[in-house]
């Protein structure tokens, strides 16, 4: 933090603690369901009225010490809100954003938004906003093995050990089409026996170590990497801002399946720590709903909520109870969760995104189902989406392998360097060269040095697909867009960095006001529809004369004194730099 000194050490021991108490319940669940399991088999078997009641006592028991282990993170959850609302006391949240450390990024995952006005008895109109986790911050990936899953992934190690490849490869396609391709490698590399692989003329029986499991019906999909508070902010037009409403302290985890464990009671499916996704009330005593009402409208600023009309919401989320390096390692186990489970991947520049009647789509689910291929031990190349990836997000490469995540190796983005420093000097080198170049003092202003030095910076940052390649998880893909803000210095900036920096600065204004040219879907008209629906992302045709070119741009136009004028403040800001 700057200027702001918050004590990390509590909020992560309380996060150590939830940790622990939520593999317990974990075990506890298992305790649960097979104590269900056992009652459930002695009364199809007749068994005596003693030994009913005795397992229903151990149900019954185990039901208890989930109550009371629910009950201890109940209490932790609310110690930990109390460190987070202790920050905010005497401050105002926004102060805490803006002591945000600069030279650390910050990742903004997305969310779903759902809106409603509403008007209750006796009171004014208010706007009620949920928030729902997006894909990539949603897994359902258990760290345990259920029994079955532990059995199947045994059998495929014992035909492994017998050298029966045959049965060991059926085996390993069994697994990947009842678990999918991603818990199947988990499962192979969790259940790997302590002793190596017998030689292929001697058998041996594979020594497993002691592996925990869990229920199936304790499994839970739940959803991580949250921020510590939402801030919903509304625009009226002209881009007014007319509220800006913090929500609640968010718990590290929210569940988001039912308690499969309570069937018998249909109020506790979604009860408890799930009442958030089906209740308001409880939504907002989350952090996962915020309720603006006309008293949160700003004084100075004019707005009905009930009759006006918002422009424009943003809900943004931020997290300032983590340093950079926890952040960055819980990214990393996310990312994982999904390579071990859904899948893990990056799409190719213009691969289809939906399945249309002429093609499918880039990704199908029943990729999913193929065997995993074997790991290969390599790390990330350089330039690749996986390298690129890490490097983006603070992760350590040996944290997240490339094995089992697709297309870790794609080169585009190398290729695209490539392809750049290539056409330099026939493309944007030589129009630099030629048109760009007045004589200042009798020399040309841009010396061999400052066109070499905007070419490597060209190879080095411009990527006509963007500068990071698309994430895929499962089967939503997710482009990444690094940005910073207009007034972002660098102190390591080379000369050519800062001086397109300032030439950025002086067309910017000119772009965005042809912004406003750009055909918009407005109304229902047909024939933008149309002009839209018939743009593509990149240049379809290209053509080409067989002159002089620059004679032909020398001459003079009704636009010369226009384009000189224009031209000049961008050659000074090059040159000057």
């Amino acid at each position: 933090m700057n200027g702001i000194d918050i004590d990390l050490n509590a909020f992560a021991a309380t996060r150590a603690e939830l940790d622990r108490l939520a593999a317990r319940q974990r075990a506890v669940d298992g305790d649960i369901a097979a104590a269900k399991r056992a009652l459930e088999s002695a009364l199809r078997a007749g068994a005596s009225a003693d030994e009913r009641e005795s397992l229903d006592a151990r149900v019954t028991e185990a039901q208890a010490a989930r109550g009371a282990l629910v009950e201890q993170r109940r209490a932790l959850n609310r110690r930990f809100d109390a460190l987070a609302e202790g920050v905010l006391v005497g401050r105002d949240p926004s102060a805490l954003v803006a002591s945000l450390h600069g030279d650390q990024p910050i990742a903004l995952l997305p969310m779903r938004l759902e809106t409603r006005y509403v008007t209750p008895p006796d009171q004014s109109t208010r706007l009620r906003i949920r928030i729902y986790p997006d894909d990539i911050n949603t897994i359902d990936h258990e760290p345990t093995p259920t029994d079955d899953e532990r059995s199947a992934g045994m059998a495929y190690w014992r035909a492994r050990f017998a050298h029966a490849d045959d049965d060991a490869a059926r085996l390993l396609r069994d697994l990947a089409a009842t678990y999918g391709r991603g818990r199947a490698s988990w499962l192979v590399r969790t259940l790997t026996p302590i002793n190596p692989l017998p030689a292929p003329d001697v058998a041996a029986d594979p020594e497993f170590a002691p592996v925990e499991t869990i229920a199936a019906q304790a499994k839970m999909t739940r959803a991580v990497l949250l921020p510590e508070r939402f801030c919903a902010i509304g625009y009226a037009a002209p881009r007014r801002e007319v509220f800006r409403v913090w929500g609640g302290t968010i718990p590290d985890e929210l569940v988001l399946s039912p308690d499969w464990l309570a069937t018998d009671d249909p109020e506790a499916l979604l009860g408890g720590d799930r009442a958030w996704m089906v209740d308001f009330d409880a939504a907002l005593a989350k952090g996962m709903a915020i309720e603006v009402t006309q008293a949160q409208i700003a004084a100075n600023v004019p707005f009905n909520l009930a009759s006006g009309t918002l422009e424009r919401l943003v809900v943004v989320g931020f997290e300032w109870t983590k340093d950079a390096a926890a952040s960055a390692a819980d990214f990393t186990d996310l990312l994982a969760a999904h390579r071990d489970s859904s899948g893990l991947g990056f799409a190719a520049p213009g691969t289809p995104t939906n399945n249309t009647e002429a093609a499918p789509s880039g990704h199908s689910p029943a990729d999913e189902k193929l065997p995993p291929a074997p790991p290969v031990g390599a790390g990330a190349a350089d330039q690749d989406a996986l390298q690129l990836l890490t490097w983006a997000f603070g992760i350590v490469p040996a944290a997240l392998p490339a094995d089992h995540i697709e297309r870790a190796h794609l080169t585009d983005q190398r290729s695209a360097l490539h392809m750049m420093n290539v056409l330099w000097r026939g493309t944007f080198g030589d129009y630099l060269l030629q048109m760009w170049n007045p004589f200042v003092n009798g020399k040309e202003a841009f010396g061999t040095s400052s066109l070499y030095a905007l070419r490597s910076y060209a190879a080095g940052y411009v990527r006509p697909s963007g500068a990071l390649p698309i994430l895929r998880v499962d089967k939503q893909p997710y482009g990444m867009l690094p940005l910073v803000g207009r007034r972002f210095v660098d102190s390591g900036d080379s000369s050519a960095e800062s001086a397109v920096g300032k030439v950025l600065g002086v067309l910017r204004p000119m772009w965005e006001l042809a912004s406003g040219s750009v055909p918009r879907l407005v109304d229902g008209n047909v024939d933008k529809a149309k002009e839209i629906l018939q743009t593509a992302a990149w240049s379809q045709t290209a053509y080409y004369r067989d002159k002089d070119v620059r004679a032909m741009c020398m001459e003079p136009t009704p636009f010369s004194d226009a384009q000189s004028s224009g031209r000049q403040p961008v050659i000074q800001k090059l040159v000057g730099a």
